[in-house]
């Protein structure tokens, strides 16, 4: 074991502590340390602790702490695998445990693996940093006593045992998969976002979520509790998923407080609750789903629909009494009755609320039960073309099989695709050998791409001018063709591109991606026909590759949020201007690599239209052949390590410029804390003017 002053490169974890009586080191600063590095060198603690103030502990993996606590004050503890600050109480013996004790302790990690547990006790403790936590055991919250705040840009890989204290968020939060809180207690979300982890899971402790700014599932929740809302929150489905209340689970909305639900499916409604606390309590609801297993009757509060949304009653009534209320706001509200009998199943009717005190149309919404064109399999086979007056739905019980040529015309109608089990079930709809099934004006509502059957490898499925495919989540394994002006609307789903799964744009044609998760992008599976096709993408969009992804035609425009992740390279070698729209935003994710490599040597083919379109390197590459890049207008934000290369430029006419020496369009440039920006070949031009 040595003693000496020096500054450290490692991965640094802070903790920090309030003074104590026992003896301690006098450091005096953090790079002054104490490094135990040979192989067995100990450090035996034999007072009931020591002190560690604005100093480093250093131990290598065959150096032994042992005995009794190390006490950290602004400090730091390196392992191998990380690099901690910290005021807490650090036990580094058999088992590794770091406390935090209250009166503003901190624990912060840089990227690393933390092997300690961590306990919370007292008030006023913190996590932050980019910890990845090794440990077997849970973080914990001791009691309802203590309270802890996670700030943190790592996903949380560990549970959170409430026992009924707090848990405050300095900022979103996302959870791994297999991860939740459990042990009771409350979270205050304080307008933060938490991101769900991709496993199912089932909730079992009562949680109170104040001001949950934004909820967004990955995953379906069974819940098998309460779940109350204090403040204004709202949760997105995510991929198209299920809040399951069967056998008693609650959402509970206090007074003077407004959930929104935005694309959830709510099942179990009538074994589980929706409670309203007082007549100030709203459920505001869009493009959501609430299957019934049971009569419901409301006696406060009110539903506020401001975007499409159905109620499968089957053969249940929910019905609004007293001072409850169902508002719809310009859409429909449809309560489907499936095999059921129509019994007005959404009450109370018109006739028993003569002054609308209970169901209010607003802006020309309505409560309907919708009208479909249902057929006993369909076969099409004189007609070319089949237009449709009403809804159409399409389910094991009526098939559309297409044994000609045809275009089914949809008038703007919706057609429904519903199934139960595919797997049992079947396609639902089948084209026969050497014939095309073809769409034109009309959404498709819950279109999975194993509905349909070709008949051989001529068979094919079109979709022709104003048509919106709005998918249930599925893998993609033949080609989806689009034609004409057409929207694929994720709904917040996810669409995998399998093995043999292509879209393709055809000439002069626009397709719009919106709110969707794209998995296994590779190769051209996302192409344009010629450079007169174009890819908007609209809303959110997450492109996840599985291989390098090229788009060597057409172009793209950004207007939402753009997300690519994968440690793959989307090579962009079109000769068109591709855009990125004000307030909208491009990240790429640690590990990808966006290469601008152009047919033409042209750098001004990645247009920004003002400072709020965001380019976000996010631990990632931006990479240019010797043509460059020029990048300007916009803002470039720079977080984790992130790097630039330009193969082969060797002159300030083949680099990458931010900026060209009109102020008007400077690139804003952002580089978070602790991050960095590396050139890694090439030359780098900054030609801003302020």
């Amino acid at each position: 074991m040595k003693i000496k002053r020096a500054l450290l490169g490692h991965v640094l974890i802070f903790c920090l502590v309030m003074p104590m009586t026992q003896a301690s080191v006098n450091f005096g600063a953090v790079d002054s340390s104490i490094e135990i590095v040979g192989n067995a060198a100990t450090l035996n603690v034999l007072g009931s602790s020591m002190n560690v103030t604005q100093g480093t502990i250093k131990k290598e993996p065959a150096g032994v702490i042992k005995g009794n606590r190390l006490t950290f004050s602004d400090g730091i503890f390196v392992n191998d695998v990380a690099e901690i600050g910290l005021t807490a109480d650090g036990d580094f013996d058999t088992i590794p445990e770091i406390s935090l004790n209250g009166n503003d302790a901190v624990f912060r990690s840089e990227p690393g693996l933390v092997a300690q547990k961590i306990v919370v006790r007292g008030s006023r403790n913190r996590i932050e940093g980019q910890p990845t936590f090794q440990n077997a055991n849970p973080i914990t919250i001791h009691d309802q006593t203590a309270t802890l705040s996670i700030a943190i840009q790592s996903a949380l890989n560990k549970n959170i045992v409430l026992n009924n204290g707090i848990l405050g968020l300095g900022s979103d939060l996302k959870l791994a998969d297999d991860v939740q809180f459990t042990g009771s207690g409350t979270i205050f979300c304080n307008g933060n976002q938490i991101v769900f982890g991709g496993t199912s899971l089932l909730w079992t402790d009562t949680l109170l979520w104040v001001d949950a700014g934004d909820l967004i599932l990955n995953s379906d929740i069974r819940l098998r509790t309460r779940w109350y809302f204090d403040g204004n929150a709202t949760i997105n489905g995510g991929d198209g998923n299920t809040i399951d209340l069967t056998n008693g689970g609650t959402l509970w909305i206090r007074q003077n407080t407004t959930l929104d639900l935005n694309g959830v499916k709510i099942r179990g409604l009538g074994s589980g609750f929706i409670v309203f606390e007082d007549t100030t309590s709203q459920l505001r609801i869009a493009g959501c789903e609430f299957i019934m297993d049971g009569n419901t009757t409301l006696t406060r509060g009110g539903i506020y629909v401001n975007g499409a949304s159905t109620i499968v009653a089957k053969n249940n009534i929910i019905e609004f009494a007293l001072a409850s209320s169902l508002t719809i706001d310009g859409c429909a509200l449809a309560y489907e009755t499936l095999e059921f009998a129509d019994q007005a199943n959404v009450r109370p009717q018109q006739a028993n609320d003569p002054g609308h005190s209970h169901i209010i149309s607003l802006n020309g919404g309505a409560l309907v039960k919708p009208r479909y064109d249902i057929f006993n399999f369909i076969t099409i086979d004189i007609s070319p073309t089949l237009t449709l007056f009403h809804y159409l739905l399409v389910s094991p019980d009526s098939r559309l099989n297409a044994n000609a040529d045809v275009v089914i015309f949809g008038n703007t109608h919706v057609a429904y695709f519903t199934r139960i089990d595919p797997a049992i079930e079947g396609e639902i709809v089948i084209i026969d050998p050497n014939k095309t099934l073809m769409f034109q004006n009309i959404v498709l509502r819950d279109f999975a791409s194993t509905d349909v059957s070709f008949g051989n490898s001529a068979s094919k499925l079109i979709f022709d001018d104003r048509v919106t495919l709005e998918i249930f989540t599925s893998e993609l394994n033949y080609t989806w063709t689009f034609i004409g002006d057409c929207v694929l609307d994720g709904v917040g789903r996810t669409l995998t591109m399998g093995p043999n799964g292509n879209i393709f744009i055809a000439q002069g044609s626009q397709l719009t991606i919106r709110d969707i998760t794209m998995k296994g992008l590779a190769s051209h599976k996302l192409r344009c026909d010629t450079n007169a096709s174009t890819i908007v993408f609209d809303g959110t969009v997450h492109l996840f590759m599985d291989n390098d992804f090229t788009m060597s035609m057409g172009k793209f425009s950004i207007n939402g949020d753009l997300d690519l992740s994968g440690t793959f390279t989307f090579h962009y070698t079109s000769n068109q201007q591709s855009s990125l729209k004000r307030k909208s935003s491009m990240t790429i994710r640690p590990g990808t690599t966006f290469r601008y490599a152009p047919s033409v040597a042209n750098k001004d083919l990645f247009d920004m239209q003002d400072p709020s379109a965001e380019l976000f390197l996010n631990g990632a590459t931006l990479a240019t052949t010797s043509t460059g890049i020029r990048l300007r207008r916009g803002t470039l934000t720079v977080d984790r390590k992130s790097y630039l290369k330009n193969t082969g430029g060797v002159s300030d006419s083949e680099a990458i410029v931010f900026g060209d020496g009109t102020a008007i369009n400077d690139l804003q440039i952002q580089i978070i804390p602790a991050a960095s920006l590396q050139l890694l070949s090439g030359k780098l031009l900054y030609n801003n003017v302020n």
